[in-house]
């Protein structure tokens, strides 16, 4: 049970924090641009991301030889039935889809996605509102970035997937494997949140005032393609109105993931405020087939600040169980 005290409590700090950090009012959703338009006003994608392919499966390289490379390639956006997707495709084999966290961008997962590739058929979408995805407006909730996933990877006729997800990213990936919208081959979280984390208004707080602060021009040069003030006026608004729901999501997110016999790897710097080493380690021991990887140093995105070391111990983790597969 959430306790309604705390909430109302919450509520109110929550309030403060809107008025203190977002001083402009959010633009409303007829202002921004519709998803139709989005793949003309956005800036061209590199030359890596430029994907999507007539799918031609290949199996993994279990003998850490790379697969044959994708040759056809178009412009990677998906129009869904509410947003236009923007995503990255690379590779050929076993899908991995990869999630990027709050605030960020598929382009986060550019060395990893290219360690990955290799081996792999590679996504990595910017969710709904982030990078060069459009946003229809609204709240910006788990279900809404899981749905549009979900159906991302249908579009694509993806039934089944590695899922890989750092901070709100493995939330989602969460989702997306307890729904069964998409069969998870194993999952990966990074930085995955600890539900028994400080209070609601604690926790936003240290986020609001620490992290976006240090990032905040990196944060709206990331979603230049939605608006100038994107990241503080939409993303860090949404972040703060959304304090009171998070410990409930935590809370739900770890429950269900006890209940998932797939190989499952958590992974987390040593010094990470959000998912401490000491509650990863005593989580992942109560999960059917689970793993832990504590990286020095590392911090709350290693996929970031580690990108070489995290990828290697991911590509490893994914090999094993494709290799585990084919004994089975």
């Amino acid at each position: 049970m959430i306790d309604r005290d705390e909430d109302v409590s919450s509520a109110i700090e929550t309030t403060d924090l809107l008025i203190r950090f977002v001083a402009a009012p959010i633009d409303p959703p007829e202002n921004r641009p519709e998803c139709a338009d989005v793949p003309h006003a956005l800036p061209s994608p590199r030359t890596m991301s430029q994907s999507i392919v007539a799918a031609r499966r290949h199996g993994p390289s279990l003998s850490g030889r790379p697969t044959q490379e994708r040759s056809e390639r178009a412009m990677p956006y998906c129009e869904l039935s509410q947003v236009t997707i923007y995503f990255n495709r690379a590779g050929s084999g076993v899908p991995v889809v990869l999630l990027h966290q709050y605030f960020g961008t598929s382009e986060n997962w550019l060395a990893i996605f290219d360690m990955l590739r290799r081996h792999f058929d590679v996504i990595a979408p910017d969710l709904r509102a982030h990078g060069r995805s459009s946003d229809p407006g609204g709240r910006l909730t788990l279900e809404g970035f899981a749905a549009d996933v979900a159906e991302l990877l249908h579009r694509l006729d993806i039934r089944e997937a590695h899922l890989v997800g750092a901070s709100l990213g493995a939330m989602v990936a969460a989702r997306l494997a307890l729904s069964g919208a998409v069969n998870a081959r194993s999952l990966v979280f990074i930085g995955p949140p600890n539900f028994a984390a400080p209070s609601t208004a604690e926790y936003t707080r240290s986020v609001i005032e620490e992290l976006f602060p240090a990032h905040e021009d990196e944060y709206a040069h990331a979603h230049r393609a939605l608006g100038q003030d994107h990241a503080r006026k939409r993303l860090l608004a949404n972040f703060i109105q959304d304090g009171i729901e998070r410990p409930r999501e935590m809370r739900e997110w770890a429950q269900g993931i006890e209940l998932l016999d797939r190989p499952i790897l958590l992974m987390a710097g040593d010094n990470d405020p959000v998912a401490p080493a000491d509650w990863l380690v005593a989580f992942t021991a109560q999960l059917p087939r689970g793993e832990v990887c504590i990286l020095p140093r590392g911090g709350h995105f290693p996929h970031r600040t580690l990108p070489h070391l995290a990828g290697q111990v991911i590509l490893d983790f994914l090999l094993r169980v494709e290799r585990a597969r084919l004994t089975d």
